[in-house]
């Protein structure tokens, strides 16, 4: 067998290859970490999107029960027969007996409204031009 000698060529062949090998593997490393940091930005979007999700369902949810209730309380009021007046037993108070009943409160709407301006007395008539708008019109004067 032959033994194979080193020339300084080869080993600066290998030093360069070695280099270009690091330099490829920390772009390597670079694009990965690029790479994660993108799929955890991804991730936390889609968590934040599902929480939304959830919570906009939450309120679906409550607001359909909501509605239910009424709709069965609208439903029960509307059902209910008119109770028949009896004639003896029960005495009913008189409208001089009952008590006097509250001022209405006004309502949040009607207390934030802004008052109308006072209509003028008498309407206003834009003025009526007599002379022509521009100096090169010549034809014949609105009459009004």
């Amino acid at each position: 067998m032959k033994a194979t000698k080193s020339s300084t060529n080869n080993s600066k062949a290998d030093a360069r290859r070695l280099i270009a090998r690091a330099v490829a593997t920390e772009k390597k490393a670079d694009a990965a970490r690029n790479q994660a940091r993108m799929a955890k930005l991804e991730y936390k979007q889609a968590r934040k999107a599902f929480k939304q999700a959830k919570q906009a369902a939450k309120q679906a949810r409550k607001e359909a029960k909501v509605a239910v209730k009424l709709f069965q309380a609208k439903a029960v009021k509307a059902k209910k027969p008119q109770k028949k007046k009896e004639k003896f037993g029960k005495q009913t108070k008189l409208a001089s007996q009952k008590a006097p009943a509250a001022p209405p409160r006004p309502s949040a709407t009607k207390s934030h409204r802004r008052p109308l301006p006072p209509a003028p007395a008498t309407p206003t008539v834009p003025p009526v031009r007599t002379t022509p708008s521009t100096p090169l019109d010549t034809g014949p004067l609105p009459l009004s």
